[in-house]
């Protein structure tokens, strides 16, 4: 399994942090990304990934930092020269389906399928979902209403299972720390440094704690607002955890 980081910011436009989204290669070429915020399409032709090869899309919820590069996506997938014939997967979290639709209605046509299967579901905190060769477990996470955290959990070589979690937005919960548990490698939000966080996200000690509590292999992470790049905020993480942990950079790969 490999994770690409395409973003590694937030809302905020910044030149060396995109919108939150990430790129994982399991398998026998399956590709999923975790979010699609703004520039995510851009940032997988930087690495010769063609629109037409993702093969699933999770949404963690629906604010718009996570989510408008769908619609570059779709818009893309009926274009003659990219046009998609393979099913394409979006799964978000519960009122996925009518947010989905109240995307595609300014649009017209343009983002509904024109020779492809489009499959739009929702995914409930606790779902399992099982795929060819891997397996998708999630939990709720306290940012909105609804929003989710994700799990992907891979049979390596050997028989090894490897996992993958991303923590979404949210600040502590004790279901992303059942969901984190043993993880090979956490992808954790933290957007603000310690003394400046705001409800529903995560600081350093946030970030520390779920790590440490949830027992994972390593931390790296991601959604940093400016703040972040201002303060040393591996010193801030390392105060409550001494595990291997790093900032992402938009387009780090991680072998997990």
């Amino acid at each position: 399994m490999r994770l690409t980081v395409l973003g590694s910011g937030t809302a905020v436009p910044r030149a060396e942090r995109g919108s939150p989204a990430h790129l994982v290669e399991l398998g026998e070429g399956e590709r999923v990304l975790l979010d699609l915020g703004p520039g995510g399409c851009r940032q997988l032709a930087r690495l010769g990934v063609r629109p037409r090869a993702i093969r699933r899309v999770l949404i963690s919820h629906h604010h718009p930092d996570h989510t408008l590069d769908l619609v570059h996506l779709l818009f893309a997938a009926n274009y003659p020269g990219e046009l998609r014939t393979e099913p394409l997967m979006v799964l978000g979290p519960p009122g996925f389906r009518a947010f989905f639709a109240a995307l595609c209605a300014p649009y017209g046509q343009a983002l509904r399928a024109s020779a492809y299967e489009l499959v739009i579901d929702e995914l409930h905190p606790g779902a399992r979902r099982r795929f060819e060769g891997w397996m998708l477990q999630c939990a709720p996470t306290r940012h909105t209403e609804h929003s989710l955290a994700f799990r992907l959990t891979e049979l390596g070589p050997g028989g090894r299972a490897r996992a993958l979690v991303y923590s979404g937005d949210g600040g502590y919960g004790r279901e992303l720390v059942e969901l984190a548990r043993g993880a090979d490698l956490l992808l954790m939000e933290c957007s603000f440094p310690d003394g400046q966080g705001v409800p529903g996200h995560a600081t350093p000690a946030v970030a520390a704690r779920i790590a440490r509590e949830a027992g994972v292999g390593r931390m790296v992470l991601v959604h940093l607002y400016p703040p972040c790049d201002e303060v040393d905020l591996l010193a801030q993480v390392r105060a409550g955890w001494d595990g291997p942990v790093e900032l992402a950079r938009d387009l780090a790969r991680y072998e997990v």
